[in-house]
């Protein structure tokens, strides 16, 4: 993998013709025709902890209430 185009996070969206990726508060468009030619690495166990990290901010009353529309 090339350094230049070494980017880590959580994938929020795939669309046509980019993918975005959460790295913090930032947020990264990055071509389909990269993530074709580069590799490709899912980390379950960095998600798993990112997303018991994200669980614990969330109140206990949020959490029984769900997701507002």
């Amino acid at each position: 993998m090339d350094k230049d185009d070494d980017i880590s996070g959580i994938i929020e969206e795939i669309t046509l013709f980019h993918v975005l990726i959460r790295k913090g508060e930032e947020l990264i468009t990055y071509p389909n025709t990269l993530i074709l030619q580069k590799g490709v690495i899912k980390n379950p166990q960095k998600n798993k902890a990112e997303n018991e990290k994200a669980q614990t901010k969330t109140s206990p009353a949020e959490a029984q209430e769900g997701p507002t529309s």
